[in-house]
């Protein structure tokens, strides 16, 4: 399946989901930024869980609406988002138009 700017972000979501994942976004500066992130609650450290799992459920839903993706970032070691018409890349893949 080629990644796409209409499926772009559910194919992140699953594989954040799913483990680490290497991805390209664009800043609100325009710098382009390479992040390590994940979803899977296995790879976050417990004290930096979400206090609150329902909201996460409600939030995840929200930030569908909203055109946002959320990710626990590996490296910086918190909890980041990026705009979905700003992700570039996945696993080393780009984003076609």
């Amino acid at each position: 399946m080629k990644l796409t700017s209409e499926n772009v972000a559910d194919v992140l979501r699953e594989k954040l989901h799913q483990g680490e994942v290497n991805f390209v976004f664009k800043k609100a500066d325009g710098s382009q930024r390479r992040a390590l992130g994940t979803t899977n609650l296995d790879l976050v450290p417990q004290d930096l869980w979400p206090k609150d799992m329902t909201s996460v459920e409600e939030s995840a839903e929200k930030q569908k609406d909203m055109g946002i993706v959320r990710f626990f970032d590996l490296e910086k070691g918190a909890w980041r988002s990026c705009k979905v018409e700003n992700i570039l890349e996945v696993c080393g893949e780009e984003v076609e138009e």
